[in-house]
């Protein structure tokens, strides 16, 4: 079997893209980015999730190295990774030009096409 590699940047887009394919992770990230930092109830108080949920999508975020978590017995306090942040969104908007790109030349909606049938 043939090992795949994929280039450090193709790796950054799938873990930020994971992290951030959840709307309750992208109103953490929001709400975060508007504080310095946090504590989990801070966040908890303002996402309409359970505790438990809104302290899973954190993980995910943790993992992902978009947010920080630091603790401070009992409590764990948030904050943006602001270097990681921006190189989210530095990958997302040449992600997003390369679509513009795509849709201008046609290929986006030629590829388009491989997936939406008269019956969809």
């Amino acid at each position: 079997m043939v090992k795949k590699t994929y280039t450090i940047k193709q790796e950054l887009v799938a873990r930020f893209a994971n992290a951030l394919a959840n709307p309750a992770r992208i109103a953490i990230c929001d709400f975060l980015g508007k504080q310095k930092s946090c504590y989990f109830g801070d966040v908890e108080k303002v996402i309409p999730l359970s505790k438990a949920t809104v302290s899973q999508h954190l993980t995910v975020l943790k993992e992902a190295g978009l947010v920080d978590g630091e603790s401070h017995p009992p409590r764990v306090l948030y904050s943006i990774n602001k270097e990681n942040n921006e190189n989210a969104r530095t990958i997302f908007l040449a992600a997003q030009e390369s679509l513009t790109h795509m849709q201008a030349s046609g290929t986006l909606s030629e590829y388009a096409d491989l997936f939406i049938t008269e019956e969809n």
